[in-house]
């Protein structure tokens, strides 16, 4: 047998056969940012103690395996329906996804703006909303403005921890849903808007507040109530995590210091000039001002009022509040407000949050230009 030897040599092994190239996984679906987006959306309810003994209620939305077309649920005590589904199993195909906090306006409620947190949801982001204790619809407490300014801030923070650890430890079936170790965006209205810059880079600065306030007539000194009296700020603190930030009417540029909130993490203020309860002129454009980042914009509507950025006029009709009375009120349409809302948010954070160009269009000052209803201000 010797002799065969040299011959199974030169016949050489048997080459293996080659191996086949794994099938790459299709592109996630993509929509423009003005038009819905193309996943489905889950919402959850989250409450916790945190470190600070506080009782915490967070809403959480998020991409979602869903029926297409099926009817979304209701949000509890303000009973709306729009496309999320309560607890629905997350759609982890691009996970993890870009994580957003929202944080409500003065009396709202966490879930105030589903019209835009469903949105975003659906365009692959996870937006998580904290109620702000004894400042919202259910427990607002018109005495505790200042306290409640302070702590404001903390409140985003320890939501975004606390989302971070379920992604991270699996709670609720989360697991891998955002990234821990990625920072987030900041989005608010109103009160929130004050709480976005805040997170953002503003630095609160509660002695030239109280200076500012005595002497002039501002709306944001009726909200903030005396800021000058709190003695602790150190839960009003920019949180290092923020990568983009986006304010809808926000205001109150002096109680960050006689320069105003100064450098803030890639802002997008919006706001509508002819909002009655922030005005544009003496609250909405001079923080904008004073904002000194050299990525700011301003995004105007035309004849929208204040709360066109919530759902009170899109699906709540609340027909006492002027601006929601639309044209028959001398204001913009509801619907409007919420359409641009809808495609410059998500479009900055698209570009700005998630790194992904194909919505810069949106935020194209040639496209606002061409807008009956809206002009762009970088």
């Amino acid at each position: 047998m010797r002799w065969m030897l040299p011959f199974l040599f030169l016949l050489g092994c048997p080459e293996p056969p080659p191996a086949e190239e794994p099938t790459p996984a299709p592109p996630l679906p993509w929509t423009a940012p003005g038009e819905p987006g193309p996943f489905g959306v889950g919402a959850r309810t989250f409450q916790w103690f945190d470190a600070r003994d506080k009782l915490m209620t967070a809403e959480l939305w998020y991409p979602a395996q869903v029926e297409p077309g099926s009817a979304g649920d209701d949000y509890g005590p303000i009973s709306r329906s729009g496309i999320a589904h309560r607890d629905a199993t997350p759609d982890l195909r691009g996970a993890p996804w870009p994580l957003i906090a929202f944080s409500h306006g003065y009396g709202g409620v966490r879930y105030q703006s589903t019209f835009l947190t469903e949105h975003l949801a659906s365009h692959g982001f996870v937006v998580v909303a904290v109620d702000h204790n004894r400042n919202t619809l259910f427990d607002l407490d018109e005495d505790a403005g200042a306290a409640v300014a302070a702590e404001r801030p903390r409140d985003v923070s320890v939501a975004i921890d606390r989302i971070h650890e379920a992604a991270a430890e699996g709670w609720f079936g989360l697991e891998g849903v955002v990234d821990p170790d990625a920072g987030f965006g900041m989005l608010g209205h109103s009160f929130g808007g004050w709480t976005t810059i805040a997170l953002g880079g503003g630095h609160v600065d509660p002695a030239h507040a109280g200076t500012w306030c005595d002497e002039h007539d501002e709306v944001g000194c009726n909200f903030l109530g005396d800021l000058a009296a709190v003695t602790d700020t150190s839960q009003a603190q920019p949180d290092p995590r923020v990568v983009a930030s986006v304010a809808l009417a926000p205001g109150a540029w002096y109680t960050f210091g006689p320069e105003g909130p100064g450098d803030v993490v890639t802002p997008l203020i919006l706001g509508g000039d002819q909002d009655g309860d922030m005005p544009y002129d003496r609250e909405i454009v001079p923080l904008y001002e004073r904002i000194t980042s050299a990525d700011k914009a301003l995004l105007t509507i035309h004849r929208a009022g204040h709360w066109g950025f919530s759902d009170l006029c899109t699906t709540l009709n609340v027909d006492a509040l002027e601006d929601c009375q639309g044209e028959a009120g001398g204001f913009v349409e509801p619907s409007v407000t919420a359409a641009i809302t809808n495609e410059a948010t998500t479009a900055w954070f698209q570009v700005h949050l998630a790194g992904d160009d194909r919505a810069a269009p949106s935020l194209d000052p040639a496209r606002w230009a061409e807008h009956p209803d809206a002009s762009w201000s970088p």
